[in-house]
């Protein structure tokens, strides 16, 4: 759910919060913020500070985003 929340907010070019990726996922707060350090641990998305210096913002890493893309791509065409 993080993955497709991410995924979504880069295509719309719409910033996500931890706040929000974190209630996509309708787990425990907790429960996801973990989820989402092993993300960030592991290069699939980076944390910045947002704008307004009170939220996070988090987004995939580029190439995790272009690999969804071609993936979703790829179901798309059938191959």
């Amino acid at each position: 759910d993080m993955m497709l929340h991410l995924l979504h907010a880069d295509i719309a070019q719409q910033p996500a919060t931890v706040s929000d990726v974190c209630a996509a996922t309708g787990l425990p707060e907790g429960v996801a913020r973990r989820w989402l350090d092993s993300m960030v641990e592991n290069g699939w998305v980076t944390l910045r500070e947002a704008s307004d210096s009170a939220h996070r913002e988090v987004s995939l890493a580029s190439d995790v985003g272009s690999g969804l893309r071609r993936y979703f791509r790829e179901i798309v065409e059938g191959r």
